[in-house]
């Protein structure tokens, strides 16, 4: 399989980017806009999404072009993001939008873009909630464009669109890349039977993190085969620590953790006795995901150290989104079983 039948175009090229965990908000747009230009079908239910219908000012999105221009100078101090205009005949009908990642708002950033003459509307997708003139903004301006009940648009939102196209017959590659990037980015909603589970003191929450921590029952056992003991979070997270002596291995410690993107992520975090160690562990990763492992294509993993008062702890972070590794409309015992044998796949290739 090519790298554009596999759907990772996008997401190697983002690793030649220096700061391989921060993707560039620009990067992310040329990819949008890639995507859009060579699939004609996704940028109009793109366009639908944002205008919440199927037609902008008297013209049908049916009977329209959509052309689709980044990174647009509207003036000396304005540059949108992305550019979809709309074109049937002589008329042509402008909507500016604005990507965020997890850097704020400029200064009236957005404020400026609603204002702009050569726009119909504005939107924006986030990760993160704008900080700064989004309140104000959505308080009755008719130019900007917002989901029913909610200031803005997420990417989260945009992911099920991404995906359903990208799993058609016949899909364009773009778009299969760009549901690869938005995976590495962790766009994918909640998992539908998890749902979000947070750090909050909410009675939901608390909720959610309780039911959730029975999945770890086929887990722990496994734990305690590889000559761990382990030991509950208050959070649904599982710590396995203090192994048994003259057991081999490289993993010193480590934790399972499913509030990682606010429950969207299950996290596998792992402390190495030297960043020798680690590394290599890594390197193993890397080249177990290009093989059998479960859901490989969809695992993401760092390298960090930390300074503490013992001194520098070396750990590495595994992560898969949780809607991709855990099976829905299944058992509990079946969700169980599946969330053991990644831990189990993964600890396979690092341990």
């Amino acid at each position: 399989m090519t790298l554009v039948e596999s759907g990772l175009l996008f997401v190697r090229l983002r690793k030649h980017f220096p700061d391989r965990e921060n993707c560039p908000e620009n990067f992310l747009t040329d990819c949008v806009a890639a995507a859009l230009v060579e699939d004609r079908a996704l940028a109009q239910e793109w366009v639908e999404l944002l205008l919440g219908g199927e037609s902008i000012d008297g013209i049908e999105l049916d009977d329209a072009s959509i052309e689709v221009h980044a990174q647009v100078r509207e003036n000396a101090e304005s540059i949108p993001d992305l550019v979809l205009e709309i074109v049937a005949d002589d008329r042509r009908v402008r909507i500016g939008v604005e990507h965020k990642l997890d850097a704020p708002e400029g200064e009236n950033q957005l404020g400026r873009y609603v204002r702009l003459p050569g726009l119909w509307a504005v939107a924006a997708v986030t990760r993160r909630g704008v900080r700064t003139q989004l309140a104000e903004l959505t308080s009755g301006c008719a130019r900007w464009l917002r989901p029913t009940g909610r200031t803005h648009h997420t990417w989260t939102d945009v992911y099920p669109m991404v995906e359903h196209h990208a799993r058609r017959p016949g899909s364009p590659p773009l778009t299969r890349a760009l549901l690869g990037l938005f995976d590495d980015l962790q766009f994918a909603p909640p998992h539908s039977e998890v749902g979000r589970l947070g750090r909050g003191g909410s009675d939901d929450e608390r909720e959610r993190r309780s039911e959730f921590f029975g999945n770890w029952m086929a887990t722990e056992p496994l734990l305690r085969s590889r000559g761990w003991r382990t030991h509950p979070g208050k959070n649904a997270q599982l710590y396995f620590i203090e192994r048994e002596q003259g057991t081999e291995a490289r993993v010193d410690r480590g934790i399972l953790s499913p509030l990682a993107n606010d429950g969207r992520t299950l996290r596998v975090k792992l402390r190495y006795r030297s960043m020798e160690e680690r590394d290599a562990a890594r390197a193993s990763l890397r080249k177990a995901l290009t093989g059998p492992m479960p859901v490989g294509r969809f695992v993401t993993h760092d390298a960090t150290t930390e300074v503490r008062a013992g001194g520098k702890y070396h750990f590495l972070e595994v992560d898969v989104p949780m809607a991709r590794m855990l099976p829905e409309g299944v058992s509990a015992d079946e969700r169980s079983n599946a969330l053991a044998a990644y831990v189990d796949a993964v600890l396979a290739v690092v341990d």
